[in-house]
């Protein structure tokens, strides 16, 4: 144990004190958003529906507040005021890549679209046809 540490204790001891302080920070860190700006973006946000992109740009022509898009991103976030992103599904291929040449493999069996310049000729059966 390291010196400072034992006087530390000694003197907590004399004090009896023997709980430890708290470990939240005595005042806030000094870079953090003011309040007003943070109440300011909030209430725009509900009003207009903007996101943060948007909102700076409205923000600044409308109150010549200039805040960081990411600040904006990130204390929507923290309001709960950010819409979840939609997933995109996209189809599985088994040919390993994009559809090229007009052949498209569906993931339970294998077919091949083909034009319906063909199908008038009568080269294929009708049932390999996509419609």
């Amino acid at each position: 144990m390291l010196k400072n540490t034992i006087y530390l204790a000694l003197n907590k001891q004399k004090e009896n004190d023997r709980n430890d302080k708290p470990h939240i920070p005595k005042r806030p860190h000094p870079k953090t958003t003011k309040k007003e700006i943070v109440s300011i973006i909030t209430k725009e946000r509900k009003q207009t529906g903007f996101g943060k992109r948007r909102l700076r740009h409205y923000l600044f022509n409308k109150k010549g507040l200039l805040t960081p898009e990411s600040t904006i991103g990130k204390i929507l976030k923290k309001e709960g005021l950010v819409r979840s992103k939609r997933r995109v599904r996209r189809e599985i291929s088994t040919s390993g890549g994009s559809n090229t040449r007009g052949i498209r493999y569906c993931p339970l069996q294998r077919w091949r679209w083909i034009p319906k310049k063909s199908l008038i000729k009568g080269h294929f059966p009708e049932k390999s046809i996509l419609m």
